[in-house]
């Protein structure tokens, strides 16, 4: 099928992705993309180490056909270059499916700028820090459907969390798994567990399977270990110790029956102070932003390992500076 915003009357090759067909200029890919340039300059072997066949139309044009690529994602990707306002930087949004398309593509044909482009979309989301974290909600530039059972501020779906982690792994962006894995083991198995990308046999590996598992019942430990301020014992200089342990007692009491336990990072968040603990000494409250801070950031540490992820953040932060600076 031809596609008709990328079907070229002069275009001097047709490249086939599925059903999908587009008649584009084999210079400008060539300008663009050294994997493009070594396959139309018929380069050794260059066809079969970057998975295309190569062939000719019926008009005698060179037909390059891509294995293992949807239609979709060759879309957006030939879109993107030969229309700089279709796939912009941030902070212009973009969808998830086109941002993890064109990732895997310019990934596959090195075409840097926009894997890099790609990547700033989505670092945004999945960010190294975790005051990047606390502020995703607002810096994201992803937009896709939100789950309605899912407690975490970032619109996500588990369907989208996976194509995340299995794109991050493909184009060997590792720093964006730690988050990414974390967003599907905010959801609870009873969700997960029947979702149809779990049981297609295809989409989860059986090790990513595993990870998601035990990282789901990690999460609800790390949740007692973030609100574990709200059964400590009052501060020394406390000035109402009865008063303060009853405002806290009533407070894990609280969370505990109505906010779900699957997202550590976000169990208490700022506005919670004032909602929740109206009451407190101001020497309490201050020892509880000090030991609920310690508490979130010590949890982070740990969720590389805790993944069973290599890598430590340090690591990582060197990654992906590598990459995009």
């Amino acid at each position: 099928m031809e596609v008709a915003d990328l079907w070229f009357s002069d275009g001097t090759i047709v490249v086939r992705a599925e059903e999908k067909l587009f008649r584009l200029h084999g210079g400008l890919l060539a300008a663009c993309s050294p994997v493009f340039k070594a396959i139309i300059e018929h380069e050794n072997n260059a066809s079969q180490i970057h998975g295309v066949d190569i062939g000719s139309d019926l008009t005698g044009l060179t037909l390059i056909t891509i294995q293992e690529v949807s239609g979709n994602d060759a879309h957006n990707f030939f879109l993107a270059i030969y229309d700089p306002g279709f796939f912009e930087a941030p902070p212009a949004t973009a969808s998830i499916n086109c941002v993890l398309g064109i990732l895997k593509m310019a990934t596959k044909f090195r075409v840097k700028a926009l894997r890099r482009r790609a990547l700033a979309h989505l670092n945004l989301t999945f960010p190294l820090t975790l005051e990047e974290w606390d502020e995703r909600a607002t810096l994201s530039t992803l937009s896709f459907r939100r789950d309605a059972n899912t407690s975490t501020p970032f619109q996500s779906t588990f369907e989208s969390a996976i194509a995340i982690v299995n794109t991050a792994e493909k184009v060997d962006a590792q720093w964006i798994k730690p988050a990414a894995i974390y967003e599907c083991c905010t959801y609870d198995p009873d969700h997960f567990l029947v979702n149809p990308v779990w049981n297609d046999g295809v989409t989860i590996s059986e090790e990513l399977k595993k990870t998601i598992i035990m990282g789901a019942f990690a999460h609800r430990n790390a949740t007692r270990i973030v609100l574990k301020f709200l059964v400590s014992p009052p501060c020394k200089e406390c000035e109402q110790p009865q008063e303060c342990l009853e405002v806290k007692r009533g407070c894990n009491e609280h969370h505990a029956t109505n906010f779900p336990l699957s997202s550590p990072l976000s169990i208490w968040e700022d506005g919670d102070w004032e909602g929740f603990l109206d009451g407190l000494c101001q020497p309490c409250e201050a020892q509880c932003w000090e030991q609920h801070s310690h508490a979130r950031h010590a949890v982070r540490k740990e969720l590389p390992k805790e993944y069973g992820l290599e890598e430590s953040w340090g690591v990582l932060q060197e990654k992906y500076s590598m990459e995009m600076f």
